[in-house]
């Protein structure tokens, strides 16, 4: 399967539903898929608070912690 090279500094498709799945089995946030947009907005937004310059380097990184 192909995957998609995200523009600089956007969040693959892919990517996003993983995460979306990971919220979703976590901590009970899901985002329908026209809402997608959305969820790549707020973890855009949260990555550059946190000084991250790669979002879906985050991403993966967040997806990895023990979310409590």
């Amino acid at each position: 399967m192909a995957t998609h090279t995200p523009q600089k500094g956007r969040i693959s498709k892919e990517l996003l539903r993983q995460l979306n799945l990971f919220l979703a089995d976590r901590i009970g946030i899901s985002f329908n898929e026209s809402r997608l947009d959305e969820l790549e907005r707020g973890v855009l937004g949260a990555m550059q608070s946190f000084g991250q310059s790669n979002p879906e380097n985050g991403v993966l990184w967040l997806m990895s912690q023990p979310l409590t």
